[in-house]
């Protein structure tokens, strides 16, 4: 063990006084105190004893007996005083609506290996000297003063008060995706399937060869040497195997870039069932300051390094929802293809662009995963999240939940349970009502997650039962609290309102309802309009009725919820169910929204929202949407404040210290100017996150 110099200060970063010094103020004796806390108890006197129901963190207050002396009494009054002003301004910052600057104590013990750091709040003098003091006013020596001082501090933490430290997160299934990383590299989808990629191909065209399957190779070219016109290179997902389907993104490690001269381009195209058509995609692999939205009329993609998106949606101008599946290669697929249109080389020109670090994925997680390790600490560590989006939402629900409440890895808890007959988590299963349906597949996929759904056809007065089962284990891993969520697509026959109603039931057998929530309206647009995906709050659920079993193992049943789906109107109506979404709400739960009542607020390509409970003491929690000129590039970025969105939220945005977790996403936006309603779309939808934190503890820090 190293002996070090202590250090024990007041500060707020600029103006420092030094509580160890030998001619100014020195510390006689600290009683440091562990963190405290708020308790209120169920104390019934009809009961046995007491419990705890709720707990809070309170502020520690601890006393400082100092020394203060100076060598006359002119610096003895200036060292008081500059602990005073000191002091003065902690307070105010907490008081006024101008102090910008928060005052902290900063300290380490002489054999401690970190320094550790704790928010001020208030103070006091019980012992402070009388200004005639005899000690003061002798002659005889140098004056000095024994000061009682008593500080209001917030629990220790690892960095200075207003700064936070980068914290790894991952997102992947299986082997595909992005491990553990602080860059800005973590894709989240709005949405949560089973469908990867398993087939890419590079295809000359002079010659119609088709390069080995590049499928799960890190380093691979995108396109033959030289690229020449009409070369391509094809993605699909196989229709043979298990859990295929549509997929809507593609994420490129890039590291060699295209370089594009003259007139040559890319065009991204599906096939809609009689043809190859273009394909309109966002599309951040394009170079800074370049078109990221294009069509028929081609773009310039992989033309920045690193980890970059391409994505679509599935409602495609001209074609609807008609992608449908074909064999290319002798392999039937659901494929999208990158074709090169070089017209008149050499003037026009691609450069061969390569991949490098991990294979080609689509994202198909709607969560980012923290390890144990990256959340070290006593309390659970004040949370900072970055959220890059595109196309663009307006409003996005965060739940965090642990996974070690997960029944096992073969059973794990997800968000997001398809209505669909494909794509299911093990331990899940679907029952249908007499009235409803699976609809879709190739050539029609609608807004559904899989390609497929379900369709309720309601009759009058009359409702439809979707029933979700899960077996006993999967049971487990869903005990807790959600706010739940339905996404759907409307009958676009029908009038507009609030025609058709959704609520939750909850069973042990399927023939007895135990609970059954309140009912809550579907919006339905007008007769002719587009059929939109339109997401309903279907309020809190608590699964399966009880709090969280303090108990490993599994229940002895399965457990059922049922969506029942009731017309209010006198005609039929058909609701197109497309998943149903539990964001988690009883570890950390916040929604923020944007306060503009249009569509100019979303978080674009050009945005990021920043989630901030980790570096402005005075709130809680904020939400910014910030301007991002380069889309997470590095450098002269996030220039300036957008807005500020509204921030809902259970408690400051946290991180469960020591433990593995997840953080769920769901995204929606207005369905128009002033609307009160909101749409989610699954397919064109795509995030990426960075989280940032700041470690606490409960008494001192030491070498953690």
């Amino acid at each position: 063990m190293v002996i070090g110099f202590p250090i024990l200060e007041i500060t707020d970063g600029t103006t420092t006084i030094d509580l160890l010094s030998r001619d100014g103020l020195r510390l006689e004796n600290w009683e440091p105190r562990a963190q405290a806390y708020k308790y209120m108890r169920n104390e019934s006197s009809l009961a046995h004893g007491s419990a705890v129901v709720l707990e809070k963190e309170d502020n520690v207050l601890e006393d400082f007996a100092l020394f203060a002396r100076g060598a006359d009494e002119d610096i003895l009054y200036a060292n008081i005083g500059d602990l005073l002003r000191l002091l003065r301004q902690a307070v105010e910052y907490w008081t006024s609506s101008w102090a910008s600057a928060p005052v902290y104590l900063k300290a380490r013990g002489p054999r401690e290996t970190n320094t550790r750091y704790a928010m001020l709040y208030s103070y006091n003098f019980p012992g402070m000297p009388a200004p005639n003091a005899q000690t003061i006013f002798s002659a005889l020596c140098t004056p000095f003063a024994k000061v009682a001082l008593q500080l209001e501090r917030g629990p220790w933490q690892h960095v200075a008060i207003g700064s936070d430290e980068a914290i790894q997160a991952s997102g992947m299934l299986d082997t595909f995706g992005q491990e553990a990383t602080t860059a800005n590299s973590v894709f989240i989808a709005n949405k949560s399937n089973l469908a990867q990629l398993t087939h890419i191909y590079r295809y000359t065209a002079a010659g119609g060869i088709f390069s080995p399957n590049q499928i799960g190779k890190p380093v691979m070219a995108l396109l033959t040497t030289p690229p020449a016109n009409d070369d391509c290179c094809y993605f699909g997902i196989e229709t043979a195997v298990a859990n295929q389907g549509p997929f809507s993104n593609l994420v490129f490690d890039i590291g060699t870039a295209a370089v594009y001269t003259g007139n040559a381009k890319v065009i991204w195209e599906y096939y809609d069932g009689a043809a190859w058509s273009p394909l309109t995609v966002a599309d951040d692999t394009v170079a800074v300051g370049a078109a990221y939205s294009y069509g028929a009329g081609g773009g310039t993609p992989w033309q920045r390094t690193g980890v970059n998106s391409v994505r679509w949606g599935w409602d495609q101008p001209g074609g609807g929802y008609d992608w449908s599946t074909v064999a290319i290669n002798g392999v039937t697929a659901w494929w999208v293809r990158a074709r090169a249109i070089i017209p008149v080389p050499p003037g026009d020109s691609i450069t061969q662009p390569s991949t490098q670090n991990r294979a080609v994925y689509t994202t198909i997680w709607a969560r980012a995963a923290i390890a144990a390790a990256q959340v070290l600490g006593d309390l659970p560590l004040r949370a900072r999240i970055r959220i890059d989006g595109a196309p663009g939402s307006s409003r996005y629900i965060l739940g965090l939940r642990s996974a070690e409440r997960d029944f096992d890895a073969t059973y794990p808890f997800k968000a997001y349970i398809n209505f669909s007959d494909t794509q299911q988590a093990a331990g899940i299963t679907l029952s249908l009502g007499g009235g409803c349906a699976y609809q879709g597949g190739s050539g029609t996929i609608n807004e559904s997650i899989t390609g497929r759904w379900i369709r309720a056809t309601v009759g009058a007065g009359s409702s439809q039962l979707v029933g979700i089962a899960f077996n006993s284990e999967m049971a487990y891993s869903y005990t807790g609290k959600f706010h739940v969520y339905l996404r759907y697509t409307d009958d676009p026959t029908a009038a507009g309102g609030f025609l058709m109603r959704a609520r939750l039931l909850i069973n042990f057998t399927y023939s007895y309802n135990v609970w059954q929530g309140d009912w809550h309206g579907l919006y339905y647009q007008s007769a002719g309009c587009d059929a939109e995906p339109f997401i309903a709050d279907l309020g809190v659920l608590q699964f399966p009725l009880t709090t969280p079993p303090k108990r490993s193992g599994r229940f002895t049943n399965s457990v059922y919820l049922l969506v029942e789906i009731y017309n209010t109107t006198t005609g039929a109506l058909d609701c197109d169910m497309l998943d149903l979404v539990l964001i988690p709400c009883d570890e950390w739960i916040g929604d923020f929204c944007s306060n503009i009542a249009d569509v100019s607020d979303d978080i674009g390509m050009t945005e990021q929202l920043d989630i901030d409970s980790a570096t402005m003491p005075y709130s809680p929690i904020e939400a910014h949407n910030r301007y991002d000129n380069d889309r997470g590039a590095g450098g002269a970025y996030l220039l300036f404040d957008k807005s500020t969105w509204t921030a809902a939220s259970s408690e400051p945005a946290f991180w469960q210290a020591n433990k593995a977790q997840n953080l769920w996403f769901l995204g929606m936006d207005l369905y128009a100017a002033n609307s009160p309603y909101w749409l989610s779309f699954s397919s064109y939808d795509l995030i990426r996150v960075q989280f940032r934190g700041v470690r606490r503890y409960i008494l001192a820090r030491g070498s953690r």
